[in-house]
């Protein structure tokens, strides 16, 4: 895809660290007063540090900074060669960042679709409810590769939607398609729902940091089958009043 100009939408990511508190001498140590804000550091997965730079990598350009540029670049190149080698909800941050921004619905919907598919069956196989919860809620999954152009991108995508129901069908159709020939892949970590959820932070303040129980390989169809239902539902236009 052409890349001549840069995309000046972008987001920024906080992440929270903090230095380990020694238990050598608890005894002494002074104890965090009543009300006292203390940070908790949270490991981050490989998949989410490399999120990390690609949205620093954004704020970067957004600010005119465009040394940046070559990077920011080769993770485009990346994207178009190896379309499978980062997670879905990385993919989804750049078609929203880049690609649907400067090209709009059509036919980018139909990639949005199929990570959008092969997201949410790892998020049923291998993550908890609570991790399943702030994968929409917190990070809004779903609507991700929509809303990071702003307003002026759902606004354009609400009008695709609503002046060619036809044609939205027919590229969430042919999401489902592709992401069928990628359902079991292991180009990326399909384990990355796991990095959400209130689990990891109750593991970083001293309590079990045992994975989620993951879903049996014998309900892994249905799972399949649920995915593409909750995609396909969601991009189903509305019911006329």
């Amino acid at each position: 895809m052409n890349r001549q100009s840069r995309l000046t939408f972008g987001v920024a990511i906080a992440i929270l660290s903090s230095s380990a508190v020694s238990g050598a001498d608890t005894k002494d140590a002074a104890q965090p007063q009543i009300g006292t804000i203390v940070p908790i550091h949270v490991e981050l997965q490989a998949w989410q540090i490399r999120r990390a730079v690609f949205q620093a990598l954004s704020l970067r350009l957004r600010k005119s900074d465009f040394s940046a540029a070559k990077d920011y670049d080769a993770v485009l190149t990346e994207f178009d060669t190896q379309p499978f080698s980062r997670t879905p909800i990385e993919t989804l941050e750049i078609l929203g960042d880049y690609y649907i921004p400067k090209e709009g619905p059509d036919p980018a919907l139909a990639v949005v679709v199929q990570n959008l598919v092969l997201g949410w069956y790892d998020a049923l196989r291998f993550a908890s409810e609570s991790e399943r919860v702030e994968i929409v809620n917190n990070d809004g999954f779903f609507k991700k590769a929509f809303v990071l152009g702003g307003s002026e991108v759902v606004n354009r995508f609400v009008k695709f939607a609503a002046d060619k129901p036809e044609r939205v069908r027919a590229l969430v159709a042919q999401g489902i398609a592709i992401a069928e020939k990628y359902r079991e892949t292991n180009t990326y970590d399909r384990h990355w729902p796991t990095a959400y959820g209130v689990e990891r932070l109750l593991c970083a303040q001293g309590g079990p940091c045992d994975a989620p129980p993951e879903m049996p390989k014998e309900q892994w169809s249905g799972a399949w089958e649920e995915a593409k239902r909750r995609v396909t539902l969601y991009f189903q236009p509305a019911p006329s009043k």
